[in-house]
């Protein structure tokens, strides 16, 4: 670990880029993004399509450079910043280690990707059709992923578009079950458990999603969950897949979910926060107001609701508001920094 934390290192979450301050409220802005929508969709989605393509061409130029690979010398695990568990950041594992896989002296290190994950604003202004036209996942802990099953092999890449780890999976073109077409799915990746914690979908063997409203880009993944309950569980990998439930965006569904505990092989996982998406929103490549974010420990302040003392027992030193934790970013990133490291330094004692 770097002995001072880089700027963006310690965002919990990939999430929490959120953009620097507007002039238009995020009201007058969401309003303006789905009017947007309607208009122009057909063009959106042209214009993401030829990015997606360009992405998968990428894509297919970095899975050719390890064809020569052994099929059962796959999987690579992330290095020193996916040992900070609550790190979930853009801002880049510079290098990932192979436990299994013998890399050939004098190999060329891999490009990265260029790609971006939608990325959230902050939960500031709560609109008033939040429990109708907005749906709620929850998000565990851990780093932010996209998966991509392609060419025998699914790939795990950070927010840098660095390569963090690979595996086999069932997933179209993942090398267990359907070798062929091409998976692109958002992702969280809980080292502690090993398991990936699928939120959203981008592209899934011959259906392009990314400009497909919210609702159906969810109804979409749960049947074919519910087709293939195989694939979260796959033989050939030390990993499992869970897709993340979706609901509405009700205070008290929230709070009911809030209490469920989440486990994983005995293991108890905590929500780092929840994200909320219009219905109508499409997955964009950047930051967008139809998708926002908050903290766990920020529901009861923004929302009114109980949560479990866990969560409240998460809430940083020193932390007033939203509003002022947006205003002291830097100082709360190093505090997180801080304990993170503290946290490392006590387990490896232990």
């Amino acid at each position: 670990m770097n002995s001072s934390p880089n700027k963006l290192s310690d965002n919990p979450h990939a999430h929490l880029y959120k953009c620097k301050e507007r002039k238009q409220s995020q009201h007058e802005r969401r309003i303006k993004f789905l009017a947007e929508l309607k208009e122009k969709r057909s063009k959106c989605a042209d214009e993401n399509r030829q990015l997606c393509e360009t992405f998968l061409s990428e894509i297919n130029v970095e899975s050719s450079m390890d064809e020569s690979v052994e099929e059962n010398t796959q999987i690579c695990d992330a290095t020193k910043e996916i040992d900070s568990e609550n790190s979930m950041n853009e801002s880049g594992i510079e290098e990932t280690r192979c436990e299994d896989m013998e890399i050939e002296s004098g190999k060329k290190r891999r490009r990265s990707i260029k790609f971006k994950l939608m990325l959230t604003e902050w939960f500031l202004d709560i609109p008033d059709d939040l429990e109708e036209d907005w749906i709620v996942k929850f998000c565990p802990e851990g780093l932010r992923v996209l998966l991509i099953s392609a060419r025998h092999i699914t790939r795990f890449y950070n927010g840098k578009g660095k390569l963090v780890f690979k595996t086999k999976t069932k997933f179209p073109g993942g090398g267990n079950y359907n070798s062929r077409g091409t998976t692109i799915l958002d992702c969280i990746y809980n080292k502690q458990t090993r398991t990936i914690f699928i939120l959203d979908c981008l592209y899934w063997n011959s259906l392009f999603t990314v400009p497909s409203e919210a609702t159906f880009r969810f109804f979409w993944l749960a049947a074919k969950f519910q087709e293939m309950p195989e694939m979260s569980d796959c033989e050939r990998s030390r990993y499992k897949f869970i897709l993340m439930d979706n609901f509405p965006a009700e205070r008290s569904l929230i709070q009911e979910k809030m209490f469920d505990v989440l486990k994983i092989q005995d293991k108890e996982v905590l929500y780092d926060g929840v994200v909320f998406y219009h219905k109508e929103s499409e997955y964009t490549f950047g930051d967008t107001p139809l998708a926002t974010w908050l903290h766990s420990f920020m529901l009861p302040e923004k929302l009114g609701i109980d949560i479990p003392e866990i969560y409240q027992q998460k809430m940083p030193t020193g932390y007033i508001n939203l509003e002022h934790f947006i205003e002291n970013r830097e100082k709360f990133r190093k505090q997180k920094w801080q304990q993170n490291k503290k946290n490392k330094k006590e387990s490896m004692e232990t």
